[in-house]
Formats: C-alpha cells, sequence, structure tokens
C-alpha cells in the first residue's frame, strides 16, 4: 500500500488544486527528502571576452608551485581552490567574434561568426545540466548578462540563444518573488490547465504538419506550466527578507562610473540566488564579445578602447607595444579583482558543513586567447570551487603540453579540448555527458 497520500495527484489534479484550494500543505512534500548532511552541487559559467595579454595571463610555472602572475594576483587568496589551465582549445571554432556562442557549446558546425549568431549550434553545458536537473529549482538555469537578450552564452536543446537578463532590479524583484502572489498564479495555472484541454480536443482534427505545430505549442505551454508550479511553490513558503536599498540596483554598465558597481551588484545577486537555492545554475555573460556596449573603455587605465586595443597590439612581442599590453594586463587584472570577489562572497556564504564555494564549480575566462587574430588556442581558463564535489585544486594544470605555449597557433585531434572540461563539470553535478560537443574524455587530472 502507498503511504504517501499525494501519491495519486496528477498535473491536472495539481492545476485546479491551484485554482481553488491554495492553502493546501500538499506542496511542502513535492520535494524528496533529501539525504541527511547532503548539499546540492552548483555550476557558475563566467564569460569575459576579447581575450587576453597572452604573454603575461598563464603562470610561467606548471605543477603545485606555480605563481600567480600580476594579472591574476587578486586570485592569490583562492590558489588553493582552482586550477589554472594551460594547452586547451575549441577545435575549429570560428575566427571573428563567435567565441561567445561556442565557449558553453563546443559547437565546430557554424554558418557564420556574428557575435552569437551561430547557426546551427548546439546546446551548451548550463542547458544539458539543467534538462537533468533543473526541475529541482523555481530556475532551472539562471541566464544573465550586462548586454542582455542576445549576448548570451547559453543555447537550448535546438540550439537557439537563451536571452539573458541584464535588468538588476528586474532580476533582484525575480528572485525574490515580489508581487508574486499565490492567488494570482493559481489563476494563471487553472488557465494553462484549461488551455491545455482545449488545445488537446483539436488534435483528432489535424493533419500531420499542424499537429507537429501543437506538439510544438503544447510543449511551449508544458514549460510555462511548469514555471508555475514552482512559483507557486515558491509563493506558499516563507521568503527571505531582503532590503532593496542594500543592492545597488540601479547601477549601469555602460556608465564609467558605476560599471564596476554593476559587476558587484549581479554577483551579490548570483550569490542571493544560490543561497536561497532558487537555482543551481548560472550563465553570465559578462559583456558583448567584441567588447562594445558595456565595458568598452577602461579610463583608469587609459584612453584605449578595449577591442581595437586588443587588435592594435597585433599579437606582436610586448616591446613593440608596450602601450596597448599594459593596457590589456590591467583590464585583465580588472577582471580578475572582480572573479576574486565573486569567490570570497561564495566563501562566506556558510552550506551545511562547508561554504558555497565548496559546493559550486566556478568556470572562468574566454573562448578566445590572442584578442589581435581572435585565436581560440590555449584558452585563459579557469576552474575554481568545487572541493566537496569531488575536485582537486591549487594548481597550473598542463594540459596538450605541445600547445600550451603562448605562441600556439595550430590545433591537434585529439588533444584535450574545453568541452571536456565542460563535460567533466556536468558530470560533477551528476548529469551524464558523453560525446558533449567535440568531447572524448572527462578531465580525470582535475579529480580528487
Amino acid at each position: 500500500m502507498n503511504s504517501n497520500p499525494n501519491a495519486g495527484f496528477t498535473r491536472r489534479h495539481f492545476l485546479r488544486a491551484a485554482g481553488v484550494s491554495l492553502a493546501l500543505p500538499w506542496f511542502e512534500s513535492l520535494a524528496g527528502a533529501a539525504p541527511a548532511g547532503a548539499r546540492p552541487a552548483r555550476s557558475v559559467f563566467l564569460f569575459v571576452p576579447n581575450g587576453v595579454n597572452m604573454w603575461e595571463w598563464h603562470p610561467k610555472e606548471f605543477g603545485n608551485d606555480y605563481r600567480l602572475t600580476p594579472a591574476l594576483t587578486p586570485l592569490t587568496p583562492f590558489r588553493r581552490d582552482l586550477t589554472v589551465f594551460s594547452g586547451l582549445q575549441h577545435f575549429n571554432t570560428p575566427a571573428g567574434h563567435a567565441e561567445a556562442a561556442v565557449w558553453l557549446t563546443g559547437n565546430e558546425r557554424y554558418s557564420n561568426d556574428s557575435f552569437s549568431a551561430v547557426a546551427p549550434n548546439t546546446i551548451s553545458v548550463d542547458q544539458h545540466i539543467a534538462r537533468g536537473i533543473g526541475s529541482r529549482t523555481r530556475i532551472p538555469n539562471l541566464v544573465v548578462g550586462s548586454m542582455g537578450g542576445g549576448n548570451t552564452i547559453s543555447f537550448n536543446a535546438a540550439g537557439k540563444a537563451v536571452a539573458a537578463e541584464s535588468n538588476l532590479k528586474r532580476l533582484f524583484h525575480d528572485l525574490l518573488g515580489t508581487g508574486v502572489s499565490a492567488e494570482r498564479l493559481g489563476r494563471r495555472a487553472s488557465i494553462l490547465d484549461a488551455l491545455r484541454a482545449q488545445t488537446k480536443a483539436l488534435q483528432k482534427d489535424l493533419g500531420h504538419h499542424d499537429q507537429q505545430k501543437l506538439d510544438e505549442y503544447l510543449e511551449s505551454v508544458r514549460a510555462v506550466e511548469q514555471r508555475v508550479r514552482r512559483d507557486l511553490r515558491f509563493a506558499l513558503t516563507d521568503r527571505p527578507t531582503v532590503d532593496e536599498k542594500s543592492f545597488a540596483l540601479d547601477a549601469d554598465p555602460f556608465d564609467l562610473a558605476t560599471q564596476g558597481e554593476y559587476i558587484r551588484t549581479m554577483s551579490e545577486l548570483l550569490i542571493l540566488a544560490l543561497q536561497t537555492d532558487s537555482t543551481r545554475i548560472v550563465a553570465f555573460q559578462t559583456c558583448a564579445s567584441d567588447a562594445s556596449g558595456a565595458f568598452k573603455f577602461y579610463s583608469q587605465f587609459g584612453t584605449f578602447n578595449w577591442h581595437q586595443c586588443g587588435h592594435e597590439s597585433g599579437d606582436l612581442p610586448q616591446e613593440q607595444k608596450p602601450r596597448e599590453f599594459a593596457f590589456l594586463s590591467a583590464v585583465d587584472k580588472w577582471w580578475a579583482e572582480h572573479f576574486a570577489h565573486f569567490l570570497k562572497r561564495l566563501r562566506d556564504v556558510s552550506d551545511g558543513e562547508g561554504n558555497l564555494l565548496e559546493q559550486t564549480m566556478v568556470l572562468y575566462g574566454s573562448g578566445m586567447s590572442w584578442p589581435a587574430m581572435h585565436r581560440s588556442t590555449n584558452l585563459p581558463i579557469i576552474l575554481a570551487g568545487g572541493s566537496r564535489l569531488g575536485l582537486r585544486h591549487g594548481r597550473h594544470l598542463q594540459l596538450n603540453a605541445g600547445l600550451s605555449s603562448p605562441t600556439t597557433t595550430r590545433f591537434e585531434p585529439g588533444a584535450t579540448s574545453v568541452s571536456d572540461l565542460l563535460r567533466t563539470i556536468s558530470e560533477r553535478m551528476g548529469v551524464p555527458a558523453a560525446g558533449f560537443g567535440q568531447s572524448t574524455r572527462t578531465v580525470d587530472e582535475l579529480l580528487a
């Protein structure tokens, strides 16, 4: 005999119950009890565009005794909590700025290279993970970016861009459910229930092509329904009380005076999302893949346009372009400072017997190495956190020894790629990913 009084509830029962009996305690038992002491795994993907000063970004020493370069010195407090990679590549990824679109997909089948418009693209690893475990949280996968919309590193199973949220205030209210009432959500759920019943009645009168279109429509309805269901459960729980005034929600990424504050505030909102278990997966494209728009200028370091400075460096020896490479190094360090702040905030938050950083894998880096020629060899990549997820850090890890010098410009079939690292992250999250992107293996060198 089934002792669970809710075992017989179907989706349709749920929607009707939501419409007329909002106080039912049924929702509290929807999520299965977690094993005692078990804490959820989390992953965050932080993309910084436009490449780096390749002469000075990677440490010169490999293994445990590496020394962080000046551009990475802000990460010194986390030296034992991260791995710097050398030799990682994306095979056949396009020159230009499509690297943002393929950074998390590993897709080598593309038809153009205009920013995120890679067609056809494939699913990104954040979405792949969300398909496996995203139903466990109210927001299956949080996709954000300073430019918003199609400036995204996240792509669904059909290879379509997942729009990024850029508005800090809107994100804040979404995370806290401001303005979300159980009554309103219940009405919306009831409408969806009626809509599903009506559209299903049409099926017997439709031809094959129209049937396919209706199936796609019903799939969209189902996705909305699932979001309403999660929001309704959230509306009936005690939500955290957070003072809106404690966040700089008006910070503008296009304003030189507040662009740093924008990144800090976005970081705080991501911490809030993870801490409240609103989501366990985050994809953050810090700015446009050609560094246009937001974060185009850094007046404290000079008058250069970041993107144009990369081109003007010519990928030449530093002594031939000292001003350009000095500017690039300063920008690299600026971003590393913000990355270090995010790691500190994760470490500050307790999570069971450990802290949030120990339960969260944070992938940081770019899909481009040399900015002038837009190369995708020896990519600047760091993985931090996740020590309680079986990762071993504290090293500069050399993969593909022949491909890990600053001047590397060639690809080698069979060499370890970023896709292998993405697969490793996915499987640490509990979602199998054999064959993801260009992957041929997991990066077992990372495992404890």
